[in-house]
């Protein structure tokens, strides 16, 4: 039975990030613990024996969607989780990510006191309402990033492959003034990838390089890009044995040794925006591959028709991709390395 007064069955309880059939997912004020958040059940019960099956299975699907969203945010070490009702009855589920290095938010630091032991209870961090507000707007960003990878990755979607836009370098011109407001340490950016090709059919969207000086961990770049209408969508290690590039989603698995963080923006425009090390492979390969294309109109035509092929016979992005990697190692086998542009 419901009391009189139970202050977590309140519809009007805030921050709350997301809501499926059964759960909703609220920010905690107290932030001593960095996205320290709470699933709390849409119905009243004091007992977790009481929830219903069907309430166990969403709560397991949300717990692992709000994991995933929080590692793209902000790369805790590791979770806890505890039921504990000391103070309100009502059954809800503390998430608490740990971190072994205190993360930040614009100035505001969140030391995990007692990190790798228990996490400190009594600790009692409230942030002002503008951070608050960042925190939040990153983590229900993430949990859209998330379901959208989740569904975008079907196998049904197919890739599709436009003719030139000429807009396109106008909207790179544009993005550009944007990020280097928006990202510090920058040394140049490039527009690149097809869209960078006058001519030459593409994705309907403007990839764009940013050569930092140095990769710092993405959480450094995270704010200021979701500030601009930014998702984080993967990063990128190298494979030790084959040399080949691999993108990883479970972020906190691959963040320190990335060589590059892809951010995606659907609103506003379409853009892919790749942070890189300036000089590095990763820098000078692209831009090679670019300068190689508009250089050649012969290859650039060759590129497009093996683009709309695979367009029409290959139903992913991962196996759109794949089937043009032969091609582009071979350009650039050819190429000369001294006439990178970037």
């Amino acid at each position: 039975m419901r009391p009189a007064s139970c202050s977590l069955c309140d519809a009007s309880l805030e921050p709350i990030l997301l809501e499926s059939p059964h759960w909703r997912l609220v920010l905690n004020y107290n932030q001593s613990l960095l996205d320290k958040c709470f699933l709390v059940l849409r119905r009243h019960a004091e007992d977790i024996t009481a929830l219903a099956a069907e309430e166990w299975a969403d709560l397991h699907r949300q717990t692992i969607r709000v994991a995933a969203a929080i590692d793209a945010a902000f790369r805790p070490d590791r979770y806890n989780y505890a039921f504990l009702q000391n103070q309100d009855r009502h059954v809800h589920l503390h998430v608490l990510p740990r971190y072994a290095a205190p993360p930040s938010v614009g100035d505001h630091a969140f030391p995990d006191s007692g990190f790798p032991g228990h996490y400190t209870a009594t600790d009692r961090v409230v942030v002002d309402p503008g951070t608050l507000d960042r925190i939040a707007a990153a983590l229900r960003r993430q949990v859209e990033g998330y379901d959208a990878a989740t569904t975008a990755t079907a196998p049904s979607e197919p890739v599709e492959v436009v003719d030139y836009d000429a807009s396109w370098p106008t909207q790179y011109t544009t993005e550009r003034a944007t990020l280097l407001d928006a990202i510090e340490s920058v040394v140049d950016i490039q527009h690149n990838g097809s869209s960078a090709v006058p001519g030459l059919a593409a994705k309907d969207r403007v990839d764009i390089l940013v050569g930092c000086r140095s990769l710092r961990p993405v959480s450094d770049y995270y704010f200021a890009l979701v500030d601009h209408g930014y998702q984080l969508d993967s990063l990128w290690t190298v494979d030790a044995n084959s040399g080949q590039q691999r993108s990883h989603r479970r972020l906190t698995t691959a963040d320190g040794a990335a060589v590059r963080y892809t951010f995606v923006k659907r609103r506003e425009g379409k853009f892919n925006v790749h942070l890189v090390r300036h000089g590095t492979d990763q820098w000078r390969a692209p831009i090679r591959f670019r300068d190689q294309l508009r250089a050649n109109p012969t290859t650039a035509r060759t590129y497009e028709k093996l683009k709309r092929r695979l367009a029409e016979t290959t139903t992913s992005t991962d196996d759109y991709t794949l089937g043009k990697s032969a091609f582009i190692a071979s350009v650039l086998a050819n190429a000369d390395p001294d006439r990178t542009t970037g």
